[in-house]
């Protein structure tokens, strides 16, 4: 909505200017000094959890909608821009309000799961909203 209202050079800026926060706060911040651990190789612990996905329906089914999601709908969050602009004529207002379209409905959707009560029939759900 930012991108429609001001442009997308405000919009780099205040990208930009945010980054200095986080920055801040990082060099802010005081951790302990700890002694090393040893820690098994980190190719055991990848296949540990590869095992785990495998043992454990739900995560691997959502991982896995996750990855042909991510897959198929790269080109999407790419491909906005032109749409917005050659096909949609709207520039960069355009392209602001449609990637703020696609964030209220994330949003929506986020807060609809987050709301249920129980986690029955959640999968039927996900895979519907994907």
């Amino acid at each position: 909505m930012l991108l429609a209202a001001v442009g997308e050079g405000w919009c780099f800026l205040l990208n930009g200017l945010s980054y200095i926060a986080v920055i801040t706060g990082l060099l802010l911040m005081k951790l302990p000094a700890h002694e090393k651990q040893m820690h098994p190789p980190t190719l055991s612990d990848t296949v540990e959890g590869f095992r785990f996905i495998r043992r454990s329906p739900p995560i691997r089914d959502l991982l896995l909608l996750v990855g042909l999601v991510s897959f198929a709908g790269m080109s999407y969050s790419v491909l906005m821009p032109i749409f917005a602009d050659s096909i949609l004529h709207g520039g960069p207002k355009g392209l602001g309000l449609l990637m703020a379209s696609a964030g209220f409905g994330s949003l929506c959707g986020a807060l609809s799961i987050a709301s249920r009560s129980s986690t029955r029939g959640l999968g039927r759900v996900v895979a519907l909203g994907a």
